[in-house]
């Protein structure tokens, strides 16, 4: 009796909610999580629990709805790039559109009940994916504005984001903190594009990394990299999380710059990313013993061991 009244309608709901989690950018939303973390560390030294956890909810939110509005506007380049989009034979795109504003909205709910500032740096967050995606304006296509998008939208506006949870006010050191946490972000940014040059050059798009080339890429990278590490020495504590975290960090930064060969690279890059939000994570869950940080430790741990298991899968 319970097989038949399990209808088709009931299946596709299940079946559309998981190919909305295919189309979402999780990686995106954990980089910027980490980012609010910082950001609130920095403000009040602790994680209050229900503000963190709806803001790191909403920030997600944000950063996945700009996910699905980038997977619109490049079905033809992802095609042409043969990238996996075939959650697009399930969803269409005006109802992922749809859904995108829906969840926007339903993030923007949740800064605005934590506060007002909050809630318009969730929205100017928005605005840089949404700005980055969609023509006419279409930034990803004009160097170095892709690049700047990524910086703000990832690491820069998560930051202070993180910052207004508690102090509903931003001074100065706070803007300065915000846009040198952008650097690692538009190097981490130029490092996984560079997978890309060949075919955004052969389906006659420009990128920064078009442009600079696979070489000058990762010099680029490389050196914005360690001026991030600089700057964190000059603007932030020198026994803090951010200039341990990158230091942690340049040797794999290093190793890049060594190591040119694609299937190396792509563990390299992965890599940064994953010791770099550990490092960061577990420098704050030692210092504040939140369930939190915690938790978000755990979740990166069982994703750096995702990626090993399909990595040593698709090479056996």
């Amino acid at each position: 009796m319970t097989k038949k009244y399990t209808t088709p309608k009931m299946k596709s709901i299940g079946y559309k909610f998981g190919y909305y989690v295919q189309a979402s950018r999780y990686e995106g939303g954990m980089v910027a999580a980490v980012f609010l973390l910082i950001g609130e560390w920095c403000a009040i030294k602790s994680f209050p629990f229900y503000s963190t956890l709806l803001a790191i909810l909403a920030v997600s939110g944000i950063v996945n709805s700009g996910s699905w509005i980038n997977y619109i506007f490049d079905i033809k380049l992802d095609k042409f790039a043969k990238k996996d989009i075939s959650f697009f034979r399930y969803i269409s795109s005006k109802e992922m559109f749809t859904a995108s504003f829906i969840l926007l909205l339903v993030s923007s709910a949740l800064l605005f009940y934590i506060n007002i500032l909050s809630f318009l740096i969730g929205l100017l967050t928005f605005l840089t994916f949404f700005t980055y995606a969609v023509p006419p304006i279409r930034l990803k296509i004009l160097p170095p504005f892709d690049t700047i998008l990524n910086a703000l939208g990832f690491g820069t506006f998560p930051f202070l984001l993180g910052y207004t949870l508690a102090v509903n006010h931003l001074p100065w050191i706070s803007l300065i903190r915000s846009i040198i946490l952008g650097l690692p972000v538009v190097s981490y940014y130029l490092f996984i594009s560079i997978f890309d040059i060949q075919t955004d050059k052969e389906y006659g798009i420009k990128t920064s990394c078009t442009i600079l080339g696979f070489n000058a890429t990762i010099i680029t990278s490389a050196s914005i990299f360690i001026l991030s590490v600089l700057l964190s020495l000059a603007f932030f504590d020198l026994v803090s999380v951010i200039p341990i975290s990158l230091i942690i960090c340049l040797p794999i930064v290093v190793s890049i710059m060594i190591f040119k060969k694609i299937p190396i690279l792509r563990i390299l890059v992965s890599c940064l990313f994953l010791v770099w939000a550990i490092a960061v994570l577990l420098f704050l869950s030692v210092l504040s013993s939140s369930i939190i940080t915690i938790a978000m430790l755990i979740i990166i741990i069982i994703v750096c061991l995702l990626v090993i298991y399909t990595y040593v899968k698709e090479n056996k």
